[in-house]
């Protein structure tokens, strides 16, 4: 099996809270002001005006003068939170699972995304998928999305480029909210403008299969085709155990040869058949 499927990599979620015990009292207290003010933690401006949320972040204000990296840790704070309350669900796509939702015609416009996973983190094939953190930066892998549906009507999502093991940190981008009921049109659509949805724009792209996403809609398009697939064939979703301590790259050294780290979480496998 290639290395892309053969198991779950080391997530955002992991590697940004890397205590799992400190991440959680964070995580308590911020759902405990939330309820005691009345807030609605599923609305990301609310969220942000929590004290406990401003707690959080004047700590990482303490080591990253950069407003753009105190701005991204605010929103895998947002997503992270829901992630661990919904019992931190990653959700790894194989390549030819994710072949099949990038290019084959689907039955969307049926679909009625009522039973979405209220949260979840979905890691793609290693390095299949490419875009630009910033316009005129080089291209990254994306390594997954993560989104949040608080059943409050929206979903919001998150993208993660640059996860490697050769460097510190990611980069996080964020899309705006927007109603679930709109991810039937975004899954359906042609959203690239003059070209075909996720073709590659890398030199040679094309002759690797590689793809590109270069618009938000090719973001939302990609994640609205997987949660059709989630709630249409649970049958080809598979649980799997974390194999951290084993031949996942855990505790190697981070040469270029190296397989990537492994998650220690628990995930589900989403395959064809």
């Amino acid at each position: 099996m290639a290395v892309h499927d053969a198991y779950a990599r080391l997530t955002p979620y992991e590697l940004a809270f890397p205590g799992r015990d400190e991440a959680a009292s964070h995580f308590e207290a911020i759902q405990e002001e939330a309820g005691r003010r009345g807030l609605d933690l599923g609305d990301p401006t609310a969220f942000a005006m929590t004290e406990a949320v401003g707690n959080v972040l004047g700590e990482i204000r303490e080591s990253a003068d950069d407003p753009l990296v105190v701005q991204q840790y605010r929103e895998l704070l947002f997503h992270s939170i829901h992630f661990f309350l919904e019992g931190e669900k990653v959700y790894l796509l194989e390549v030819t699972a994710a072949r099949h939702l990038v290019k084959r015609e689907l039955d969307l416009l049926t679909w009625v995304p009522e039973e979405l996973p209220r949260a979840g983190y979905l890691q793609l094939p290693r390095n299949l998928f490419w875009a630009r953190p910033l316009e005129d930066a080089p291209p990254e892998a994306l390594d997954g999305l993560f989104w949040t549906a608080p059943g409050n009507g929206m979903i919001s999502t998150l993208v993660v480029t640059g996860m490697r093991d050769d460097r510190p940190g990611f980069s996080a981008i964020p899309l705006s909210p927007l109603p679930v009921a709109g991810m039937v049109e975004w899954g359906a659509a042609s959203v690239r403008e003059g070209a075909e949805d996720f073709a590659s724009t890398l030199p040679g792209g094309e002759l690797e299969r590689l793809y590109s996403v270069e618009t938000h809609g090719e973001v939302l398009k990609l994640l609205a085709r997987v949660l059709w697939y989630l709630e249409r064939h649970p049958d080809r979703i598979t649980p799997e155990s974390s194999i951290v301590g084993e031949e996942s790259g855990s505790g190697k050294g981070a040469g270029r040869s190296a397989a990537p780290r492994g998650t220690a979480l628990p995930y589900r496998r989403i395959h064809l058949d």
